[in-house]
């Protein structure tokens, strides 16, 4: 009885497949470690949080607080906990937010992360917008701004 082998054919394309597919296998596997901690983008959720819940407590001083240094270029702490009051006294207590869009842009100095609430004070509704900042090196996430625009009653 004569066997047929067929030199290279058959068993070496398998083979090459095989490898092939354990290449794919590992590359794809690589990229899918368990994050380290927390994503930028939930920090800057849990900090946007902490701020509105100092708001919603009345506790101005602490909200005014958690605002970074890069927020603070452009106003300083005691005058935005004012503003901070002033809000307060004009459209009253913060009833609730809630988080309605996140959108995340990657830039060449790291990661901007624009946060949409709508919040509801007892006299006025409004939309506030914070924008968190965390550096390509990594550092931490902070506040770069925070706008607030009051809707119209009927809305």
């Amino acid at each position: 009885m004569r066997c047929s082998f067929d030199r290279g054919g058959f068993a070496i394309k398998h083979l090459r497949h095989r490898v092939l597919l354990l290449l794919l296998v590992a590359f794809v596997t690589a990229g899918c470690a368990p994050p380290q901690g927390p994503t930028g983008k939930q920090i800057a959720i849990k900090k946007a949080d902490a701020i509105l819940d100092a708001i919603k407590s009345k506790d101005f001083k602490h909200a005014a607080s958690l605002y970074s240094a890069q927020f603070y270029k452009v106003t300083t702490p005691a005058k935005w906990q004012a503003h901070l009051e002033q809000v307060h006294q004009k459209y009253g207590d913060l009833k609730r937010y809630r988080l309605e869009k996140v959108i995340v842009n990657s830039v060449y100095s790291g990661a901007r992360f624009s946060l949409k609430f709508r919040t509801e004070y007892a006299k006025r509704d409004a939309v506030e917008t914070m924008v968190f900042f965390r550096p390509i090196n990594g550092e931490k996430v902070e506040i770069a701004t925070h706008k607030m625009e009051i809707l119209p009653k009927d809305l």
